[in-house]
């Protein structure tokens, strides 16, 4: 009897010691959780007075992202991609750096096929072909008045099958057939005389005949019989030899020779056939000579002078059939512009530009003004960019590039907008820009693939842009991209 008591009062005991260590955790556990609650409404309090309740100083950023239908057909075959339009207003600041980040998010990866949802307002769907267009307009205002305003549109660049050789300082053109044909240029130390043809159908380079004479920084241009001619250029020398390509037999012919030798010059076709080559350097010389070939007669003819020698300048053929020669370099840079008239074959000087440029480009708009675009003058790159109006002779300002640069290259887009791609301005660029001429905005675009100077644009005929070459990498390469709009 003793024994059983002792041992009951043991149990109660150990019974209380049990309830009293229990007793003890709960009480941890919930001045545990309350600590956290505590921690949740003051981060709660902290997001909703800096964010929600942010002071109406701050500057006011809106986003339009709008997303293009798109049918894709290789991994997942007969799916659309909807469209999307959706408008997000935030009180935040977003600049430049910003939006490029955004665009990194809402990038697609090549052989995904995940979906990704983008600040729950957008989602991108990805394939291994193409991806959707997105455009985001940012307009950053303070006070009611616009400090700054960029576009940037998520665009794709994709690679296609690579040249057979790298090469740079080459030229590209566009066959009857729809090939194209890249002639020429440079490996770094060495000059090339190979040619290849792409087939846009089935996205293959194949090697065609050599030319004779190897050139670098020479002219093409395409005859009305559909032959190439190529004139002059350098294989170390500025060379007068032209030839002549046919693509229905690849050979190449030797037709008569330029009067002057010319490198970094300028070749056009005229309404009536004939070839007018401009300016260049001859080794010694900056030229202001001209010359007409006749493909009837396979002669060349020595015309009269431009009132300025040049080189490095560029020629456009205005809606009237006259011909705009633009700056260049001289003994200086030069902000010169002149017209050339084929039926009286008179120059005739017209207003300067506003700043003198070389190594910058020209492409004629849709309304007949031309747009002319960066460059350098010998001490500084240019991000400017001017409108000629032929019918007034007046040059005026447009919108600027996001990017001083030289050696680009400008695409005219079947929409009317125009690519500016690459150049250099201080170091390689792969970034490319979208000039609006309704609006006189440049938009970023989603950079290349690879940085590139000293490459060739060309547009194909279903209307995509087509990068071959260039100098980037420490390297002459063999890359080749397409854009599409």
């Amino acid at each position: 009897m003793h024994n059983n008591q002792v041992y009951i009062e043991g149990l109660i005991v150990n019974d209380r010691t049990r309830k009293c260590w229990h007793r003890r955790w709960v009480k941890i556990v919930c001045i545990v959780l309350i600590t956290f609650l505590i921690l949740a409404i003051i981060s709660f309090s902290l997001v909703v007075g800096l964010v929600i309740l942010a002071p109406n100083k701050a500057e006011t950023t809106t986003i339009s992202i709008v997303a293009e239908t798109l049918t894709t057909a290789a991994l997942v075959p007969s799916t659309t991609i909807t469209s999307i339009t959706e408008l997000i207003t935030a009180n935040a600041t977003l600049d430049l750096q910003s939006i490029m980040s955004i665009s990194t998010i809402m990038s697609t990866t090549l052989q995904s096929t995940t979906e990704t949802s983008v600040m729950t307002s957008t989602e991108s769907q990805t394939t291994d072909m193409q991806t959707s267009t997105v455009k985001i307009t940012t307009t950053l205002k303070q006070s009611g008045k616009i400090q700054q305003r960029f576009q940037y549109f998520l665009l794709e660049w994709s690679y296609t099958a690579r040249m057979n050789q790298g090469r740079q300082e080459h030229t590209t053109s566009i066959l009857p057939d729809g090939r194209v044909l890249v002639i020429g240029g440079s490996n770094r130390a060495t000059v090339l005389r190979s040619v290849e043809l792409y087939d846009p159908s089935s996205e293959i380079w194949m090697v065609t005949r050599n030319m004779n004479s190897a050139r670098q920084n020479h002219a093409a241009s395409i005859l009305n019989d559909g032959k190439v001619l190529v004139t002059g250029g350098q294989d170390g020398n500025p060379l007068n030899s032209v030839e002549l390509y046919d693509p229905t037999t690849g050979a190449w012919t030797i037709v008569a020779n330029m009067a002057y030798a010319r490198s970094l010059h300028t070749s056009t076709l005229l309404a009536n056939g004939k070839v007018l080559v401009t300016g260049g350097w001859d080794g010694s010389d900056v030229l202001n000579s001209t010359e007409l070939y006749d493909p009837l007669t396979n002669t060349w003819t020595i015309r009269s002078t431009m009132n300025d020698a040049r080189h490095s300048h560029t020629i456009s053929t205005l809606s009237n059939g006259k011909m705009l020669v633009v700056g260049g370099k001289g003994i200086d840079a030069l902000n010169t512009a002149e017209v050339y008239d084929p039926s009286s074959e008179i120059w005739t000087n017209t207003n300067r530009m506003n700043y003198a440029r070389y190594f910058h480009t020209a492409s004629l708009l849709a309304d007949g003004k031309i747009l002319v675009v960066a460059g350098w003058n010998g001490f500084q790159l240019f991000d400017s960019v001017e409108l000629y109006d032929p019918t007034t002779g007046i040059w005026s300002n447009t919108g600027s590039l996001n990017i001083r640069r030289q050696y680009s290259t400008t695409s005219l887009l079947t929409n009317g907008k125009v690519l500016v791609t690459g150049g250099y301005t201080g170091y390689m660029l792969d970034s490319a820009e979208l000039y609006d001429p309704s609006t006189g905005i440049w938009a970023y675009v989603d950079h290349m693939n690879e940085a590139r100077i000293f490459h060739a644009a060309c547009i194909l005929n279903d209307g995509r842009v087509l990068i071959t070459g260039g100098y980037g990498n420490v390297q002459s390469l063999n890359t080749v991209e397409l854009f599409k709009l």
